[in-house]
């Protein structure tokens, strides 16, 4: 009976290969849904324990030192106002005189780059010493005067978020647990 379950050399091989196909074919199968690294159409990287993911409210509005702003330190057009990030929509929720953005389906990508040396200034006036850039991209809608690769969000390790916005303002953002 044992010889009965005993395969010759050859007959091993066929039988290897034949699992080493089908655990191939198993995979192909499961990944294909998967799409490609980096594809983020239609998908995003918010869930609940995102740092991005809640309810924000400017704290702080810092403006260039040099140049013409329509901003102004501390702008009381912004000041209180409230910023909700979900997997589903980055958005306003208070007036501002943007309300009209509104991005779908956000995704943040961490920067490899240093957080550029013009910003650097308007970040100390906000109290952020070192901070994380970020780039937006929307999958609908539009967020802001910048493209998917610029620096528009900056993490700080305490948590605190630091949007980049029109005219040059840079918004300190803190969570609102409320």
């Amino acid at each position: 009976m044992l010889k009965a379950l005993l395969f010759s050399k050859k007959e091993c091989q066929l039988m290897w290969f034949l699992v080493k196909v089908t655990a191939l074919t198993i995979a192909t199968i499961l990944l294909a849904g998967c799409g490609a690294p980096g594809d983020t159409e239609g998908k995003n990287n918010l869930n609940e324990n995102s740092p991005f993911s809640g309810r924000w409210r400017v704290l702080a509005v810092a403006v260039p030192d040099t140049g013409i702003q329509a901003l102004v330190d501390n702008d009381p057009g912004y000041m209180g106002s409230f910023l909700s990030i979900t997997d589903e929509q980055l958005k306003w929720e208070t007036t501002v005189q943007s309300a009209e953005d509104i991005c779908e389906r956000p995704v943040f990508t961490e920067l490899t780059e240093k957080v550029s040396d013009e910003l650097a200034p308007q970040l100390k006036k906000l109290g952020v010493a070192k901070a994380k850039p970020y780039s937006l991209k929307c999958n609908t809608g539009v967020w802001g005067p910048y493209d998917a690769e610029t620096q528009v969000f900056f993490l700080a390790p305490d948590g605190t978020l630091v949007l980049r916005w029109y005219d040059g303002g840079l918004l300190k953002l803190v969570r609102d647990y409320s």
